[in-house]
């Protein structure tokens, strides 16, 4: 009877194993789902499916695209060395953070056509290629003079986040391109938060 008792528990406690084994595979299962469904609905606004123009033809390929990532949050000096590591004939595309809204995109690059004659601002914020990014990153370490420094913390504090919405490589990349514009271009605080802006490779809107 005790044996019989014993093996009864030991098949009790094998069979709750198991049950609960499952409930927190299905939990994992479900919550992996859910968080998957939330970062497809943050993109709130796609190309329609009948838009044949080249921009969604490329936003279509960009909001697909993932060699635009955040690595090294917050070291200059890493995000610089991988950069200058990528071949010239690389592109860093996609959103780093969150998914492309086509709206937003759609406004980006149009507001960046305005700035075609400035060679040293990309074009497109999800399509950057190496050459430019290190071209950018190249201008970090530019010494202001005090008054431009002003500008630059001007810009910083008018943008709200600053370059980037993360210490990424991108950071790096739009300081250098703001200290370029305000030491080559003479831009102020109000250009170069604009133009951070237009430049912002973190999706959404």
């Amino acid at each position: 009877m005790k044996n019989s008792t014993k093996r009864n528990n030991r098949t009790g406690k094998s069979g709750r194993g198991r049950v609960y084994a499952v409930v927190v595979i299905v939990s994992v299962v479900l919550v992996l789902v859910g968080v998957a469904a939330y970062y497809d609905q943050m993109s709130v606004s796609r190309p329609n499916v009948t838009d044949t123009t080249t921009t969604a033809a490329k936003f279509r390929a960009l909001s697909q695209a993932h060699t635009d990532t955040c690595a090294n949050i917050g070291n200059k000096q890493a995000n610089i060395n991988y950069i200058n590591s990528l071949g010239d004939s690389t592109y860093l595309q996609g959103s780093c953070c969150t998914p492309m809204d086509y709206s937003h995109y759609v406004s980006q690059v149009n507001g960046l056509k305005n700035y075609t004659a400035i060679q040293v601002i990309p074009e497109d914020p999800y399509n950057v290629s190496a050459v430019l990014a290190k071209q950018m990153t190249s201008y970090v370490d530019t010494n202001l003079t005090p008054t431009q420094q002003a500008v630059y913390d001007s810009a910083v504090s008018m943008s709200g986040e600053g370059p980037c919405c993360c210490q990424c490589w991108a950071w790096y990349a739009h300081e250098g391109l703001a200290k370029a514009l305000i030491s080559q271009y003479g831009w102020n605080a109000q250009q170069v938060s604009n133009i951070w802006k237009l430049e912002d490779c973190c999706g959404g809107t």
